[in-house]
């Protein structure tokens, strides 16, 4: 049986690392329209697949996953020189890229680590509520704040090109593939099983000694470095950084939609709901533009009537792989 699960995780592995490597590949011949898309791809699988890390295992709906996002974003326009609003950078001297990354990283752990302490006071659809109010307050910051964000206009980064979305696809293909495998192993594990026991029943975990406060700010902070890394790499994509773009309601729905659609507490569910969302988008945008969040409507409603559990959790989905019910 050892043995059968160290040959299952090799073959897992390796094709893991065929996956890179021929995306990789694949990136520099493509055209750059649909690099674009693959970058738009990428940014909503790390979206979906951290927030069923935390919202798929917890049962706690984080409306505000966005905001890691959009911080992430913001925080990385400020570091490499964005410009406001036409006028002049915010940083004279900028900062390298990889450490503008790693900077927006750290504050979206940050921001998380700090919002625990209030937010997991609240359960239900008070968390849900009030973790919403988390978009709508950096937007509002990021409106307001024009001396650092350049209010509306946002920030214009310095040398976006071509090159940006290559650059951009390079960085966000291993964080896609490493959001997977990071869902999966959360699922596999300690970790996994104390979250699924918060979920069913929080005050009887509680009582078999659970540290369910611990467990919860963990997962949540692992979510946001994920969704904060891609804010980062997608503002290094598109080369504007404003509050619409970045903290958004279409932003901040597109996680919960997918995980919803696809399945939520499944690595595989949450990579289908982003696959799926994804090209719809992309077919209705070249032909109905701004129609995104009639179609999350649409979808959602579709999903609940007919597949409560993510589609993930019909039929032949259901007996491939095999996801917790």
């Amino acid at each position: 049986m050892v043995g059968r699960k160290k040959k299952v995780s090799l073959k897992a592995l390796l094709l893991l690392i065929v996956t890179l490597a021929v995306f990789a590949a694949l990136a520099p011949v493509m055209s750059p329209y649909l690099r674009v898309v693959f970058v738009f791809l990428f940014t909503y699988i790390i979206l979906a697949e951290s927030y069923d890390i935390f919202s798929g295992y917890t049962g706690y709906y984080n409306l505000g996953h966005g905001a890691f996002f959009g911080l992430g974003a913001y925080i990385f326009g400020v570091l490499v020189g964005g410009v406001r609003g036409g006028y002049s950078p915010v940083l004279t001297n900028p900062l390298p890229l990889p450490v503008a990354i790693v900077a927006a990283v750290v504050a979206a752990v940050a921001f998380a680590a700090a919002i625990s302490v209030p937010y997991f006071r609240l359960r239900g659809a008070y968390f849900a509520v009030a973790s919403l109010g988390l978009v709508l307050l950096v937007y509002y910051l990021a409106n307001n704040l024009r001396s650092f964000t350049g209010g509306p206009e946002g920030l214009h980064l310095p040398g976006h090109g071509e090159m940006s979305s290559l650059e951009a696809y390079y960085l966000l293909l291993p964080a896609a593939l490493a959001s997977i495998v990071v869902n999966y192993l959360v699922s596999k594990s300690r970790l996994g099983l104390a979250l699924f026991s918060i979920r069913e029943d929080e005050e009887v975990a509680l009582e078999y000694g659970i540290n369910t406060y611990r467990m919860k700010t963990l997962t949540l902070v692992i979510s946001a470095a994920f969704a904060g890394y891609a804010g980062a790499a997608f503002a290094h994509a598109i080369g504007v950084v404003n509050p619409t773009g970045m903290l958004g309601l279409e932003i901040a729905l597109a996680p919960v939609v997918m995980t919803l659609f696809g399945g939520m507490g499944s690595y595989v569910g949450a990579l289908i709901g982003a696959v799926v969302l994804t090209v719809i988008q992309e077919a209705l945008y070249t032909k109905i533009a701004y129609f995104h969040l009639f179609t999350y409507g649409v979808l959602l409603l579709t999903v609940g009537l007919l597949a409560p559990g993510g589609i993930v959790r019909l039929g032949v989905l259901k007996k491939i792989f095999k996801p917790p019910e």
